[in-house]
């Protein structure tokens, strides 16, 4: 009788750590299927109207790919400005406690680049931040190239 419940514990013991070894491979077999991200960038074009000489006009457009609405959202892209300021160029989306971004929609803004330029060759840092509808802050770094419309 204690040989058959060794047998068996051993036995449940190894059936846990196949299933553990399993998942990992799984998971690891298919990095981008286990997001923990609640926004997904949908495009980053440039430049579009209007046309200025101040700089070119790049629009983001930006999906909640998360269960919860957002409640502020926030695009801070890095481009060089000409000129002493090196601030990168920040994008306040069109959301607020009372008119959210809710799952599965996409916004999208569109913002002069004063004093900026870009290269649709390069890679650039687009940094979006913002708060869900219950307070939890979130913020990611994308790798962006600006594509042509």
């Amino acid at each position: 009788m204690r040989a058959t419940k060794a047998r068996l514990l051993l036995l449940s013991g190894s059936l846990l750590i196949a299933v553990i070894v399993l998942a990992m491979a799984f998971y690891l077999a298919n990095p981008g299927r286990f997001s923990t991200k609640l926004v997904e960038v949908v495009s980053v074009l440039g430049p579009v109207p209007p046309y200025t000489p101040a700089g070119p006009t790049v629009s983001i457009t930006l999906k909640n790919i998360g269960m919860i609405p957002i409640a502020k959202l926030t695009a801070t892209l890095d481009i060089p400005r000409a000129g002493p300021a090196s601030e990168p160029f920040t994008f306040q989306f069109n959301v607020a406690p009372s008119n959210p971004l809710l799952p599965n929609q996409s916004i999208t803004k569109a913002s002069i680049l004063i004093g900026g330029g870009f290269d649709s060759d390069h890679s650039y840092q687009l940094i979006v931040s913002g708060t869900l509808t219950d307070g939890t802050p979130f913020a990611y770094t994308f790798s962006v190239r600006i594509s042509t419309p």
